[in-house]
């Protein structure tokens, strides 16, 4: 009897653990934040606009003054589930925008069984040359993204970092592209909204490690209510000459990670759409004209999203067909939800 209670407390206790680390894993890593599109914001806009809410059903109704009623189902982002489907898989999404002559990175994918001769066969079959990118398949929130792939023996050590991972069948390489990532919001064949994230970093003090900068940093993240920097990169700092218990010199640009997201402490500033060229609007639009898809948050790598993106070699990374739209609201006065009303206008 009392081997079967020591027994089941023991269980209990294990499954007390797990719980915890699951739920501190979804926590940092993948439910952060996530704001999807119906929002109270966006409600509250939806009723400005005359427009009424259909919870049950999923469906923004409106009615003219002859009692005639339009229906259009919002489940997905206004997407089709295929559709929604479609974008999570990185590489058919990249061939389909690639057919429709739109700019993505060479790309291949790799299964991870494969060594790294092997991998250099298909590099140099599509033409990539290092630095690379490696990354999942359907990841999100940059998760398991590896950037600046420089040489063979990088290469060797993130293929076992995948192997390791035991999830990963297959994954995919990409060239890797200079520049920010921008976020781009496309619904019902406008382009709605766009944001600019850049790589967040440090300005060195001469006085401070560059760990206790990032710590400095992090609290007046906080303080602005915008995000830490958790995924640190240990590698990419050592790429650049440091490592965290440095004390560099004063007055230093330093990077302290490559993962470009704003759940990871990005830093977030508005694009204003009329100085983006119209050819970058219209190939935007063309996005989700080609993936077959109402709403979209295209994720445009680019030195410069108001140059011509055949100028500056900008490619569309991946799209987003569930997109978070806290990103475009983070920066906006709630007395002027811009952002909600510009989608709220293009629903019917």
């Amino acid at each position: 009897m009392i081997k079967q209670i020591f027994k089941h407390s023991l269980v209990f206790f294990v499954l007390i653990i797990l719980f915890y680390l699951i739920n501190k894993y979804l926590k940092n890593n993948i439910l952060e934040k996530y704001t999807g599109l119906i929002t109270d914001d966006f409600y509250e806009q939806l009723q400005q606009n005359n427009y009424k809410l259909d919870k049950k059903n999923k469906e923004i109704i409106f009615c003219d003054a002859n009692n005639n009623c339009i229906k259009k189902s919002y489940i997905n982002h206004f997407n089709t589930p295929e559709g929604t489907k479609l974008t999570v898989n990185k590489t058919t999404t990249s061939q389909i925008l690639n057919k429709h002559n739109i700019p993505v990175p060479k790309f291949s994918v790799i299964n991870i069984k494969q060594d790294e001769a092997q991998v250099l066969i298909k590099m140099n079959e599509n033409n990539i040359t290092f630095p690379i990118v490696l990354k999942p398949i359907d990841g999100t929130f940059g998760i398991d993204v590896i950037t600046n792939i420089e040489n063979v023996e990088e290469l060797t050590n993130t293929l076992e970092y995948f192997r390791n991972k035991k999830r990963y069948r297959n994954i995919m390489l990409e060239e890797q592209i200079e520049g920010d990532v921008y976020r781009i919001f496309v619904f019902n064949n406008q382009v709605i909204d766009i944001v600019k994230r850049e790589k967040p970093y440090i300005i060195t003090n001469g006085v401070n490690t560059i760990q206790e900068l990032i710590d400095m940093r992090n609290k007046d993240q906080i303080k602005k209510k915008l995000f830490k920097t958790k995924n640190i990169s240990e590698n990419y700092l050592k790429k650049q000459g440091y490592k965290l218990s440095d004390t560099p010199r004063k007055g230093l640009k330093i990077f302290i990670t490559d993962i470009i997201n704003m759940h990871n402490g990005a830093i977030i500033s508005k694009v204003d759409l009329n100085k983006v060229p119209v050819e970058n609007i219209e190939m935007f639009i063309k996005v989700n004209q080609a993936l077959g898809i109402t709403c979209s948050g295209i994720d445009y790598l680019s030195k410069d999203v108001t140059v011509h993106y055949d100028k500056n070699y900008s490619k569309v990374l991946e799209v987003n067909g569930r997109p978070d739209t806290e990103i475009h609201t983070k920066l906006e006065d709630r007395s002027n939800r811009s952002f909600f009303k510009k989608i709220a206008g293009s629903i019917f």
